[in-house]
């Protein structure tokens, strides 16, 4: 929690800084995102010449009439790691599609038919939203996926799993994505691996944090990212703020990826914040309504200080992470050469920590 202090006061003191003048720093950026995504030509009727001596007949090229089929869009939203339903992660997106006749906004989960199981494997979440699209894009002109943290990864399997534009798909756009595994997860299961007998004792530590030893963290520690089927357009969305899904960890080859500055103080929280944030939540909308992203008008100099920041933001996350790591590792030692256990300390305070989460 320290940590986590810290890190929001870096963020706070970053804002603060003038843009004017700021250094340029590289970033191995590979992409936009409850929280624990997705004209027609008129018909011209011809006319008889004036010089055809044959009398006038109806026009042979049949009048368009209004389709039959559906005529809405489906967006579905994917959440993150922990998330639920009615956890509002996505309440801002969705008020802003709400009245918009030509879409219908559901949350994947809502439907018990197709659970998921947000805490769990990533391959059974896959296969269950793509038995939710193939089940409900019969019933809407075509589907549109926005997600959220965890949900960009059970996207990426979906696609290897054999969801594709056939299906109805027309667009995802994946808000604070970790394509290419979660430096965290990584960090925090070799960390139990690292603590031998004393793994339910990390396990407890690390608990107000999050339990760290659930199938999806070992998913998100090794999950890489799928290449998007044809026909179907993808946009990566990421704050520079973001103090779990690193800049790395977003890295997929061939998608478009833009990381953003936050808009708001709220935004310096950057992984929840990118749910609330004006140019994240327009580049969905605008991405959803066209068909596929629009162009980036962003200046050159506001991308640079966007990967300054990021960098920042990146290296004040893994300093955190190098600290933690190191004194719980200390802490296993002295646990060893002392012959003591932590075990009968830690184990009656599980529950009051499951509470505190």
């Amino acid at each position: 929690m320290f940590a986590r202090i810290v890190l929001r006061a870096m963020f706070i003191a970053l804002a603060t800084l003038p843009t004017a003048g700021a250094l340029v720093a590289s970033a191995d950026d590979g992409p936009p995102r409850r929280p624990d995504a997705t004209g027609r030509p008129s018909v011209t009727v011809l006319q008889p010449s004036p010089m055809d001596p044959r009398p006038a007949e109806a026009p042979t090229i049949p009048v368009a009439t209004a389709s039959a089929g559906p005529s809405r869009a489906l967006v579905l939203l994917v959440g993150g790691m922990s998330s639920t339903s009615v956890d509002g992660a996505f309440d801002v997106l969705a008020a802003r599609l709400a009245n918009d006749p030509r879409y219908e906004v559901r949350r994947f989960g809502d439907d018990p038919r197709h659970g998921y199981d947000t805490n769990g494997a990533v391959d059974p979440n896959a296969d269950a939203l793509i038995a939710e699209i193939r089940e409900r894009a019969p019933n809407y002109a075509e589907v549109h996926l926005v997600t959220h943290s965890m949900g960009g990864a059970v996207v990426d399997r979906a696609f290897g799993r054999g969801l594709s534009s056939r299906d109805g798909l027309r667009t995802v756009v994946s808000l604070a994505p970790p394509r290419s595994g979660s430096t965290l997860a990584r960090t925090a299961l070799g960390l139990l691996d690292a603590s031998g007998d004393e793994r339910p004792v990390i396990r407890g530590v690390l608990l107000p944090l999050g339990d760290v030893d659930l199938p999806a963290i070992h998913d998100l520690a090794r999950v890489l990212p799928a290449a998007t089927p044809d026909g179907v357009t993808r946009l990566d969305l990421r704050l520079a703020t973001d103090e779990l899904v690193l800049t790395r960890d977003t890295a997929a080859a061939g998608t478009d990826s833009r990381t953003l500055l936050p808009l708001s103080v709220s935004g310096l929280e950057g992984h929840g914040g990118i749910l609330r944030d004006p140019r994240a939540l327009d580049l969905v909308t605008a991405t959803i309504s066209l068909g596929h992203p629009p162009t980036d008008k962003r200046s050159r100099a506001e991308k640079e200080w966007t990967e300054t920041v990021a960098s920042l933001s990146d290296g004040t996350v893994s300093l955190a992470l190098v600290v933690l790591a190191a004194a719980l590792l200390a802490l296993v030692v002295l646990l060893r050469v002392r012959r003591v256990s932590l075990r009968p300390l830690i184990t009656p305070l599980v529950p009051r920590l499951w509470s505190w989460k």
